[in-house]
């Protein structure tokens, strides 16, 4: 009824207004009393704006869905669409799946407009571990544990919304790094790079020959920048030798070191011979005529003597030349190491022609051999009892009996070769 007293009631069919009405219930022929109703009209809100499909990455609350709704409005979700009430809290976390959503106007909710999510989960964060690495690369070069399919970015700091371009040069510096996989990106890590130059092979000559005791610091390396190192086989993965070793006859490889990159290696065969003793520095007496090549110094068998003038000549004599008196510098040669010099004095003594004696000489009497008949050239003349000038001469005092002699003149210590002489000596009467 529009009053409480009208006796007309109102068609059912007509529509609501803001206003007051009474109301009474009829059962059978009996009908009850009038209340009043105050109707207050609330437009219903139209269904909230939300996007669909949509996707999300995980840890995504229903509070942080995109919706848009009408001033005033306030928002719900519902797992169907038939649900009355919310029934999804707006700080549950988001999985996959069609949610339903609509806003309410302070009494009544609008529709509900269906929304189909997508969670992706957050890649895990990358390898924070600092990098040493070595040569030419770009930012794409990095190597971080990354997943498959990942998109790896790269920050100048740990707020900085601009990603730096991949064909960036990698070079030593702290990086912010991240990886996006189906869009969802990880937490950033912080990245300390140090990127060294990879050096080119230190240049050394292909073959080196050394004498005597040599170690690896001794050898012929040049590096351009780097620390020089070497190696026993052609793999610069495995420990350097010790510059202090002692080296040996071999194939080595070399190659510098920048930071802790090692550069492309260059292999050199070294020949590493024994230095010869030296000579024997005995003084020597020598009786004849001789080129120094005749010269008897204990070397080795097949060594190459050398003989200089002087203790810092560089120049050796010529074998061929003459020996003679006097002092010499000498070395020998062995697999092309040379010993040390030594200082020889020699004594050469021209060998003499044998005196002239008669052959056969009579004497009467007591006679010494100083009595004999001989005619020397420049030397002293000595007497043998045989033909050899290795035995002790007789004595010039010595009485002569008759036999046969042999006569020599001595130059320095040197004999001349012998004269045979008979010898007849016959009593006085």
């Amino acid at each position: 009824y529009a009053s409480a007293d009208a006796t007309k009631t109102l068609n059912t069919g007509n529509p609501l207004t803001d206003a007051t009405y009474y109301v009474s219930q009829i059962i059978g022929f009996c009908e009850s009393e009038r209340i009043p109703i105050q109707i207050q009209l609330i437009p219903v809100f139209d269904a909230p704006v939300a996007p669909s499909p949509v996707l999300y990455c995980q840890e995504t609350t229903f509070d942080d869905l995109e919706v848009t709704l009408l001033p005033g409005g306030t928002k719900g979700w519902f797992t169907t669409i038939a649900t009355a009430e919310p029934n999804i809290a707006l700080t549950d976390v988001v999985t996959t799946g069609t949610y339903y959503v609509a806003q309410h106007n302070g009494a009544c909710w609008s529709n509900k407009t269906a929304v189909q999510v997508t969670v992706n989960p957050t890649p895990a964060d990358l390898n924070s571990t600092a990098q040493t690495i070595c040569g030419t690369f770009t930012l794409a070069d990095a190597e971080l544990g990354q997943m498959e399919d990942a998109v790896v970015k790269f920050y100048t700091s740990e707020t900085s919304d601009e990603v730096l371009p991949m064909t960036n040069s990698l070079v030593t510096g702290t990086y912010y790094v991240s990886q996006t996989l189906n869009q969802c990106e990880s937490d950033r890590v912080t990245v300390q790079f140090i990127v060294y130059e990879n050096l080119t092979a230190p240049v050394a000559p292909a073959t080196q020959f050394y004498c005597g005791t040599k170690t690896f610091a001794d050898l012929d390396a040049t590096p351009t920048t780097g620390t020089i190192g070497w190696f026993a086989i052609d793999d610069t993965t495995t420990a350097p030798l010790r510059l202090t070793a002692n080296v040996s006859t071999g194939t080595y490889y070399v190659a510098q070191l920048n930071g802790s990159c090692w550069s492309p290696t260059t292999e050199v065969e070294v020949t590493v011979n024994l230095i010869p003793a030296t000579l024997n520095d005995a003084d020597q007496q020598l009786c004849g005529t001789f080129t120094l090549a005749d010269a008897e110094l204990d070397q080795v068998d097949g060594a190459e003597v050398r003989f200089f003038a002087s203790e810092a000549s560089t120049t050796p004599m010529v074998l061929t030349s003459p020996l003679v008196t006097g002092t010499y510098y000498v070395s020998q040669m062995v697999l092309g190491c040379e010993s040390p010099r030594v200082a020889v004095s020699f004594v050469v003594n021209e060998i003499l022609t044998a005196p002239q004696a008669p052959a056969v000489q009579f004497y009467c009497g007591t006679k010494t051999f100083a009595d004999l008949d001989v005619t020397p050239t420049t030397g002293a003349i000595g007497w043998f009892s045989t033909d050899d000038t290795a035995t002790t001469p007789l004595s010039s005092t010595e009485t002569v009996s008759t036999g046969i002699y042999y006569v020599a003149q001595l130059n320095g210590q040197c004999w001349s070769p012998t004269t045979q002489v008979t010898v007849s000596v016959n009593p006085i009467p």
